[in-house]
């Protein structure tokens, strides 16, 4: 430690691991319910989802994407690490994929903009086999 040695202590700093050498370590989750399918989750199933992760005392992380490429990296990350996902889009975000010189006027490339990530998720996420919540 730098103020140890500084106050000459003779404290042992602390050994660091680099970082090619630390492992995360992920669980199995119990298996989701039958009604849960990869691709956008609605109705039922999504309510079967919910209960599951309540009963279960998982959370379903919610990445908020401003790109076709953060949607796919996110899609990509639950079908290595065990899905579902939840795909949120702000109005920042919404913008964004429309275009920053998009006219904007009453939202409307925030609003098309989200709409078109809605439409990727739903024509992609069934690809990568995760389950996905918008």
């Amino acid at each position: 430690c730098a103020v140890a040695s500084a106050l000459n202590l003779n404290v042992a700093a602390p050994t660091r691991v680099p970082r090619s050498k630390v492992f995360l370590q992920t669980k199995t989750a119990t298996p989701l319910p039958t009604s849960v399918k990869p691709g956008v989750v609605t109705g039922e199933a999504l309510w079967d989802l919910l209960q599951h992760a309540k009963e279960n005392k998982y959370a379903i992380p919610a990445v908020n994407v401003v790109s076709s490429s953060s949607i796919n990296a996110c899609l990509e990350a639950a079908a290595k690490y065990g899905g579902p996902m939840i795909v949120q889009f702000s109005r920042g975000g919404g913008q964004f994929i429309a275009g920053k010189t998009a006219k904007n006027e009453d939202d409307a490339a925030c609003i098309a903009g989200c709409v078109a990530g809605a439409l990727h998720v739903r024509e992609v996420a069934k690809l990568y086999g995760v389950p996905v919540i918008l």
